[in-house]
């Protein structure tokens, strides 16, 4: 049972905030091949000490190298982070990268996918003295960038963006002209932002 806890929170609290995922699980991995190669016979330590030094001098080689595309890699208590940069668009990706978060062309306004519906929401309602929008989960800011698209140039939106992740902001901020969509932006969890207010 205290192995099972302290396996449990090390690695969430302790190790993954200070050091990060990729080296927390090449020392975990390290630490169960040290305790093998003591179970082994000794003929055979010295051959599998060789080939341990030889993988992880790969993995520290490799380490630097970002994939295709990608222009940017940070990796947050939260997640892994990573611009992906295709012709004139940039893409915000998490962890895997199986999806994106947000889209950023700054040729054009529309990205032609479907992150461009989020410009015919605020036509749900009628127009009257203006809108005001709370993202949850802000990312890269496409939402709050494209909210007003099919609105009148002059209209007042008045955006609040929510995102856990510092990060995230500074990612956005750098690569993905969030500070030029006029959302003011809270670094807070999601649930605390809504606990907090009255509207």
């Amino acid at each position: 049972t205290i192995g099972s806890v302290v396996g449990t929170l090390t690695p969430t609290l302790v190790l993954v905030p200070r050091f990060g995922v990729k080296v927390t699980i090449v020392a975990a991995a390290l630490a169960f091949a040290g305790t093998g190669i003591f179970l082994l016979p000794r003929r055979m330590r010295l051959p599998l000490v060789a080939l341990i030094i030889v993988l992880v001098t790969l993995t520290i080689l490799r380490a630097d190298r970002l994939p295709d595309g990608v222009i940017a890699e940070v990796e947050s208590p939260y997640q892994l982070i990573r611009v992906v940069e295709e012709g004139s668009r940039r893409k915000l990706t998490f962890n895997e990268g199986a999806g994106f978060q947000s889209i950023y062309d700054p040729s054009a306004r529309r990205s032609g996918l479907y992150t461009d519906y989020v410009g015919v929401t605020p036509l749900l309602r009628p127009y009257i003295d203006g809108h005001r929008l709370l993202i949850l989960g802000l990312a890269g800011g496409s939402v709050a960038r494209q909210y007003g698209d099919f609105l009148p140039a002059d209209a007042k939106i008045d955006t609040v963006g929510v995102e856990v992740d510092p990060a995230v902001v500074a990612i956005a901020r750098e690569y993905f002209a969030l500070d030029a969509t006029g959302a003011e932006v809270r670094v807070r969890d999601a649930r605390i932002e809504l606990l907090a207010s009255d509207e």
